[in-house]
């Protein structure tokens, strides 16, 4: 499909009488023809049948807009314009200008048309070329109008962007000629890191092609990357009609390249979007931009495309002389003196593309503005840098912090922390590792503060501004597994929807496994893994549950574990942490306790440290609450005048009871055996 916009001049029928500028007869100029264009038009249009539509969509002043919708690629915008205009009684003077203009300028052109009633409904002509449902808003893409180059410049873009390798050779080929007929040999795949070189690419593409008329379009529609997997194949298909004639390009960015299998989101999307490059081939030339060392996803289109050729366009591997070139040609184009700081950043033996030169070129050239150019702004640094360096923020940081023992655990949470921001500097430098996936496996007994800790952890994800949300989802297996076949699938993908932004947390998740094979529980964990691939860049998963059963639990399914970024231990407290726990605790009612008293703990906690799942921190909120209530009996035993505000607020060692083990601090279960 083509869009074409007729700007003209009208003529009123009082200007041939009067000087048009009177200031009365101007102001008659101003007011809107009331021409009545409905039924000349729709005979028309009725005539061209679904070749095209043409309609006026303003006639006001002395100027006139006349939009046509083109399907037949052999049709003359000019003469179509004649045509109608000779048809419909449209005062015009002269044609000034026929554009070719995007599907979005000439919907609202159309929409123009139905307002004022030159047509009768806009939504129907939208209908009658399937280009219905097919606004930005509801889902993500762009369109461009290129302009035409001449040959010359096509090869020095070539060389510019250091593509001479791939580009120059696909330009010969187009240049080569070749009888003008409808289809395309051949599709291309754009192999960069860098969308102003992949732009670049596909703009010196489309001029040559159009020049030499491959495409009877100039329109660029770019697919966003953000609708691949959420839009319907349906309105796909209607976006690939709409551009019948011209170019579509579609950058893909893998789930993660590193991965051993693909999300099952990444094969879906890759299959739809196959399927749609071969059936409008001949109609449709599609460019494809993927990353520069996507071997797997490349691999995955070429295994789809079927009988679709495809020529690669890359980058080049540009010596450290011509890097060097490269870089003196941008100081000289701004007019910049380069020094030795710019080729230090070019080591020996090396080989460089040119989005990599184009980085450090930024860098320098920033640099070299803040403190040759502009000295006043030489103290402030870039903002990365300023990122970087900064210190995770927020009260749940403190809380974390305040928290006794867990050294295991803060150290991995701040290596979480620290990684995130590094992918920042990597992808800075072009080391592109895809999109970080922070899952995590605590691993612990009860009691060591397994649940409290990731609730801080999603404050401090949502307060460094790496998670949306911040809040914390907590299930089990009942909450994910269903009762009949067909309800699991559904009901696990509805938490991870409410956990979006935020922190999934399976407590015992060994429990969707335990001796079930084949059960609700396999289809639930093959429901999980797919939904951590498909949410893994904007929530974080936490399974949680004993050593032992959590290890068995990833050597079961070893799609889990490789999904999984942090492995973070839990280790029982000792009984110094103990104590320190308690006063926490204490502190935190406004108690304090005697010496004597803290002395009587220890020698419990040492006690119980030898009894298996004795509780740790929950054992601990058990002997403090006890000890409150032993108080409270001793205080109404006083005299109520005699009691001091010390003595409410004072946990003394007669406080303290030992535990009765098999209910504080329960010892292993005795195996019972049936029979003799």
């Amino acid at each position: 499909m083509r869009y074409y916009k007729l700007s003209g001049k009208l003529i009123h029928p009082e200007s041939k009488e009067n000087d048009a500028s009177d200031s009365s007869r101007s102001r008659e100029l101003k007011e809107e023809l009331k021409l009545d264009l409905t039924s000349e038009t729709w005979y028309f249009n009725d005539s061209l049948s679904d070749k095209a539509f043409v309609t006026v969509t303003e006639a006001e002043r002395v100027r006139c807009t006349v939009v046509a919708f083109i399907r037949d690629e052999s049709l003359d915008p000019e003469q179509l314009f004649r045509d109608y205009l000779a048809a419909v009684p449209v005062p015009l003077e002269s044609m000034t200008a026929t554009a070719e203009i995007t599907l979005q300028d000439a919907k609202h052109l159309l929409c123009a048309a139905s307002r004022r009633n030159y047509i009768d409904d806009d939504d129907d002509v939208l209908a009658r070329f399937n280009l219905d449902d097919l606004s930005t808003w509801q889902f993500d893409f762009s369109e461009f109008i290129q302009e035409p180059t001449a040959k010359e410049e096509q090869y020095q873009a070539a060389s510019a962007i250091l593509s001479e390798k791939t580009l120059r050779p696909e330009l010969d080929r187009i240049y080569a000629g070749g009888p003008t007929v409808r289809g395309n040999p051949v599709h291309y795949m754009l192999l960069c890191d860098d969308d102003t070189i992949a732009d670049k690419m596909t703009d010196t593409l489309l001029e040559a092609l159009w020049n030499q008329k491959r495409i009877s379009s100039r329109r660029l529609t770019v697919l966003g990357y953000k609708s691949l997997g959420k839009v319907s194949p349906k309105k796909l298909k209607k976006l690939w009609c709409s551009c019948s004639g011209g170019a579509l390009a579609v950058p893909f960015r893998p789930t993660d390249e590193n991965e051993n299998e693909f999300a099952a989101s990444d094969l879906e999307t890759i299959g739809t979007l196959c399927d749609l490059i071969r059936t409008y081939q001949n109609e449709v030339l599609t460019i494809l931009c993927l990353p520069r060392d996507c071997t797997k996803t490349k691999t995955r289109f070429l295994e789809r495309l079927g009988n679709v050729a495809m020529v690669e366009i890359s980058e080049d591997l540009a010596s450290r002389k011509r890097a060097a070139a490269y870089l003196k040609e941008k100081a000289a184009a701004d007019q910049a003196e380069p020094d030795r700081r710019l080729f230090a950043k070019l080591p020996k033996g090396e080989l460089f593309r040119a989005s990599q030169l184009n980085r450090i070129y930024g860098d320098w050239y920033g640099d070299k503005l803040r403190h040759t150019y502009y000295p006043q702004y030489k103290d402030f640094s870039p903002a990365l840098t300023t990122a970087v360096k900064k210190e995770p923020e927020g009260d749940a940081v403190k809380e974390l912090g305040e928290m006794i023992g867990l050294s295991s655990a803060k150290k991995v949470i701040d290596e979480a922390l620290a990684y995130y921001k590094a992918q920042r500097l990597y992808a800075e430098r072009g080391m592109k590792l895809g999109r970080t996936a922070m899952h995590m496996v605590f691993t612990g007994n009860p009691g060591t503060a397994k649940t409290t800790t990731a609730r801080l952890f999603a404050r401090i994800m949502r307060d460094n501004g790496l998670l949306s949300g911040g809040q914390l989802v907590e299930v089990g297996r009942s909450d994910l597994v269903g009762r009949y076949v067909g309800w699991t699938a559904p009901t696990v993908k509805k938490k991870f929807a409410d956990a979006k932004g935020g922190v999934l947390f399976l407590d015992e998740a060994y429990s969707l496994v335990d001796d079930r094979d084949g059960l609700y529980g396999d289809e639930a964990i093959n429901t999980i893994v797919q939904e951590m691939e498909n949410h893994r860049d904007n929530m974080v998963v936490i399974f949680a549950g004993y050593p032992d059963k959590m290890q068995a639990f990833l050597d079961k399914n070893p799609g889990l574990r490789s999904r999984i970024a942090f492995h973070v231990p839990f280790e029982d407290y000792s009984a110094r942490e103990l104590c320190e726990i308690t006063k926490l605790h204490a502190g935190r009612k406004k108690l304090e306790l005697t010496d004597g008293a803290m002395e009587k703990l220890d020698g419990i906690y040492r006690e119980v440290l030898s009894q298996k799942d004795f509780g740790n921190g929950r054992f601990v909120r058990n002997m403090l609450e006890k000890a409150q209530m032993a108080q409270a009996s001793r205080l109404l035993k006083m005299d109520p005048e005699q009691v001091t505000d010390r003595d409410v607020h004072v946990i003394e060692a007669e406080d303290i009871e030992p535990p009765t083990f098999g209910t504080d601090a329960p010892k292993t279960p005795e195996k019972r055996v049936i029979g003799f």
